[in-house]
C-alpha cells in the first residue's frame, strides 16, 4: 500500500500538480492536512482522499517516510533517495511548498525515515516535484 500525505495549499495550480501526480503514480490513499474541507483526486479513482489536521491523525501501523531537504535549519533528511529501500507500505509525507518542517511537527508520530533527494543546489524542490521523483523512484526499485 502507498500512500501519500502533504499540507495544503491554497491555490489552483497546487491543486493541479498533486492531481497529476495522482493520476500518474496512483496512491491507495491520499492525507490532506487542512483546515478546511477538499475535493481533490477527482481524476484518480483508485486514491482514497481524507483530509487530516495534522501528522498525529496518520495511520500508525504504516511507516511513514517524510521528505526533507538534507541541508536545512528545521527539520533534515537523513539517507539519501539514492540508496533508500522503499518500504512494502508507506506513507510519504511531502509537507508543503510555503513552509519548513520542523521536528516540532512530528512530536506526536516519529517518522520511521528521513530521506532526501539529492540536487546540486542549496535550492529546495517543490513538494508535488518531489513526489513525483520519489514515487518514479519506488517503481523502480520495486518493480
Amino acid at each position: 500500500m502507498v500512500s501519500i500525505c502533504f499540507i495544503n495549499d491554497p491555490d489552483e495550480n497546487s491543486q493541479m500538480q498533486w492531481d497529476y501526480i495522482l493520476l500518474n503514480f496512483r496512491p491507495d490513499n491520499l492525507y490532506i492536512i487542512s483546515e478546511e474541507n477538499l475535493e481533490f483526486n477527482r481524476k484518480s479513482p483508485r486514491s482514497k482522499s481524507t483530509v487530516i489536521k495534522s501528522v498525529k491523525d496518520l495511520p500508525k501501523n504504516v511507516p511513514l517516510v517524510v521528505l526533507a531537504p538534507k541541508i536545512s535549519e528545521h527539520l533534515q533528511g537523513e539517507t539519501s533517495l539514492l540508496e533508500f529501500k522503499h518500504p512494502k507500505d508507506a506513507i510519504y509525507f511531502f509537507g508543503s511548498d510555503n513552509g519548513k518542517l520542523s521536528k516540532e511537527d512530528f512530536k506526536s508520530r516519529k517518522p520511521e525515515h528521513l530521506v532526501y533527494v539529492p540536487v546540486d543546489t542549496d535550492d529546495q524542490m517543490f513538494s508535488f516535484m518531489a513526489a513525483a521523483v520519489v514515487l518514479w523512484d519506488r517503481r523502480v526499485k520495486n518493480g
